[in-house]
């Protein structure tokens, strides 16, 4: 898609220029709670029966605006899995994670496919995107990322 792209590992205190999806307001969308970034459309969601670090959690086909960190292996209640966490490329918050290998048989459907978990999700609305308004993002444009000065002595 243009505009996203998958990057390697989480950079929270980058420089330069990234681009952000936005999707339209008539869609039904899934945003970073934190700052309000879109991430997922419900036309995506596949499951709401999981669970994360927070609380309920809900499965995804599709998100976009994440960053992945580092692959690690994981044993869930469902058994072993390789997995990346995911964070919103605005503000680095962690936002859940994507499923690499599932070693169980039954568990293979979830590979390539994204949980984010609903405490650190927030759903579409007007008011989110007056709040988005005032950020400097703009549809499919270009937002400059400048890093937080540095923490003083």
């Amino acid at each position: 898609r243009s505009g996203w792209r998958e990057r390697t590992a989480p950079l929270p205190f980058a420089m330069g220029r990234f681009f952000l999806l936005y999707y339209s307001d008539e869609e039904a969308l899934f945003r970073c709670a934190r700052c309000l970034a879109h991430l997922a459309q419900y036309k995506d969601l596949l499951s709401t029966s999981f669970r994360g670090r927070t609380g309920s959690a809900l499965l995804f086909n599709r998100v976009v605006n994440v960053t992945a960190g580092p692959s690690e292996d994981s044993v869930m209640t469902t058994g072993l899995h390789t997995i990346r966490y995911i964070y919103c490329v605005v503000c680095q918050e962690r936002v859940g994670w994507k499923y690499e290998v599932a070693f169980e048989e039954d568990q293979k459907y979830k590979e390539g496919r994204f949980i984010l978990e609903e405490e650190l999700v927030s759903t579409g609305g007007s008011a989110a995107d007056d709040r988005l308004a005032g950020s400097g993002a703009a549809a499919f444009g270009p937002v400059d990322f400048e890093p937080p000065p540095p923490p003083l002595p």
